[in-house]
């Protein structure tokens, strides 16, 4: 049975390493981090960079999916993978000094938005399609260090209060297909308390950490 599971393992391994396919990083529904390329991989969760120089981070949700997909109002539930992502509702709560987030950038032609910092509501017009690659660009941020201290990113659920309570608390997306309820995501960090970027420091992402249990597999 061992024998089996590390011809497995390594199987995988080959796929991953020789033939490059990008797993690990698509191993989660919804789960949003922050990275410094668009390719989301768990290294560009972290970025060392020098004071006073601008820098874009994105945010991404890796293969949205929506469990209770309701394509009209009468129908039952079913479960299949989101196309098309119409919002997002997050809190995006950055360090406390030596830092500005200049920009919020959303990645669609236009996009309606509310803004009570740290809480963001963005709908995107026309919808964000989700690629076959399943990593899905919804944000940019651009920003600026003031000094080269380590600093943390974390992303949240809105509070109570935002935009008077009417819309109640949370981290959702919107699927742009269903009108059954809005589609919960998780950080990529795997703690909403826990950062998903780090600056001039690394932090650990869940996808990194998948990745490092498929390896220790062969050890």
């Amino acid at each position: 049975m061992r024998t089996k599971q590390k011809l497995t393992c390594l199987a995988i391994l080959y796929c991953f390493t020789v033939v490059g396919l990008p797993l690990p990083a698509q191993a989660f529904h919804n789960e949003i981090g922050l990275y410094s390329d668009l390719a989301s991989d768990p290294g560009s969760a972290t970025i060392t960079i020098e004071p006073m120089t601008l820098f874009d981070v994105y945010v991404t949700v890796t293969n949205p999916y929506n469990y209770e997909f309701k394509p009209a109002p009468w129908d039952e539930p079913i479960e299949r993978p989101i196309e098309l992502i119409e919002a997002i509702y997050l809190a995006i709560h950055e360090p406390e000094s030596g830092f500005v987030l200049g920009q919020v950038s959303p990645n669609s032609e236009a996009a309606a938005s509310h803004i009570e910092v740290p809480d963001y509501a963005f709908s995107f017009m026309p919808s964000i399609p989700v690629p076959a690659s399943g990593i899905v660009h919804l944000l940019t941020l651009t920003c600026m260090v003031f000094d080269t201290d380590p600093k943390e990113i974390r992303i949240g659920p809105v509070s109570e209060n935002f935009w008077g309570g009417e819309h109640g608390t949370g981290a959702f997306l919107r699927d742009r297909e269903s009108v059954g309820p809005w589609v919960a995501y998780s950080p990529s960090s795997g703690d909403f308390s826990l950062p998903v970027f780090g600056i001039n420091q690394t932090v650990v992402t869940t996808d990194a950490e998948s990745w490092d249990g498929v390896k220790a597999l062969y050890r």
